[in-house]
């Protein structure tokens, strides 16, 4: 990881915590881990969106929520590190910003679909993951 990368700290930190729990944590990005990982990964993470949508549904004071939402972030940045993609993580997470970003058409006028989703409007830009995963720096 690249200490001038916006997402440096909070990496680092989920490396820290994988390597004290003893929980994977990879350097090559990669697919190929074992279920009961993929298993346990997917549980944690559900485990922490449901709680989120609770404190959404239920009112729960600010301070509630702002945990949920840092246990959500923390727990995919965490299934990050799994896979091997946290030095890869920023620029990806760049490209698919930038991809969002392309959903603006040049005349400004935004359409959404039924559920508020943006809707891709010609000239909208696929990002380029594999790229990213195959490069060298």
């Amino acid at each position: 990881m690249k200490k001038n990368e916006p997402m440096h700290k909070q990496l680092a930190q989920l490396k820290e915590f994988h390597d004290k729990t003893d929980h994977e944590w990879r350097t090559d990005p990669t697919i190929d881990i074992p279920d009961n990982i993929k298993d346990r990964r997917v549980r944690i993470m559900l485990e922490e969106f449901n709680e989120l949508i609770a404190a959404i549904y239920r009112n729960e004071p600010i301070e509630d929520l702002a945990k949920e939402l840092a246990d959500v972030v923390y727990t995919t940045f965490g299934t990050v590190g799994a896979f091997g993609l946290a030095d890869k993580f920023d620029a990806v997470f760049d490209a698919v910003h930038k991809s969002n970003m392309s959903k603006i058409p040049v005349d400004g006028v935004i359409k959404f679909n039924e559920h508020g989703k943006v809707i891709k409007p010609p000239g909208y830009k696929k990002p380029d993951i594999k790229k990213i995963l195959e490069s060298n720096s």
